[in-house]
């Protein structure tokens, strides 16, 4: 947003920075631009000298120096380095973030933890719908799988009391037979559900139905132990 990261000081407005970014990603590569844009998909600006100045918009700027240069004018190797970098990590403005490929600032710098993250968060507001519509465009792995501390939808779901979402995922699990999922401490659903219910039990004003029903599902299903 045109603050230097290191003083903090205000160098340039945001409209500013825009125009900057837009004519980098237009004409910064001299002839090449069209060809890197469409291949590479970031501004950068190439200077004769052999210097190379690539921003990932919100995220970082990188600057690399080698003085062979191309037909265009470009560094050589400052360019290979670009393709390199974009062929791993998710930095081309023009794709769709559904990408396999690694995210900077992410979790485990991959995209599979925020589908996670979302899919946790539907199944923690009983947001069936939601959820089903995440799922339709994550694939069913994703919801089998834990946070950064291991936690499953399935989890979230049991902890805040939701039955039919609850329901769901189980028989979500027994579709894909899966293993009972435990997070980093041991604790699978089952265990959460028990626990959820010895807690409300002892306090005569919170409704302990609900979660005597999933503890009931739970015990019912056929899902094998985990390792």
């Amino acid at each position: 947003g045109g603050t230097c990261p290191v003083t903090g000081e205000k160098i340039f407005s945001r409209q500013t920075c825009a125009h900057i970014l837009v004519l980098m990603s237009s004409c910064g590569m001299y002839d090449a631009s069209g060809e890197f844009c469409f291949k590479i998909g970031f501004p950068a600006k190439s200077g004769v000298g052999g210097s190379l100045l690539v921003v990932i918009p919100n995220q970082m700027g990188i600057c690399t120096w080698s003085p062979k240069l191309d037909m265009n004018g470009n560094s050589v190797r400052g360019v290979s380095f670009c393709q390199k970098f974009a062929e791993i990590f998710a930095v081309n403005n023009y794709v769709f973030e559904n990408t396999p490929k690694l995210h900077l600032g992410m979790l485990h710098c991959t995209n599979k933890y925020r589908h996670i993250d979302n899919l946790c968060k539907a199944a923690a507001r009983n947001d069936l719908k939601g959820f089903r519509w995440l799922l339709g465009m994550y694939g069913t792995e994703v919801a089998l799988c834990g946070d950064y501390d291991m936690r499953t939808p399935l989890h979230l779901a049991v902890v805040e009391g939701h039955e039919e979402m609850c329901s769901y995922l189980i028989e979500l699990y027994e579709q894909c037979g899966a293993q009972q999922p435990t997070d980093r401490w041991g604790q699978a659903p089952l265990d959460e559900a028990r626990a959820m219910l010895r807690k409300v039990s002892d306090n005569e004003s919170a409704p302990a139905g609900a979660y005597k029903r999933i503890v009931g599902m739970l015990e019912a299903t056929q899902l094998p132990a985990s390792c």
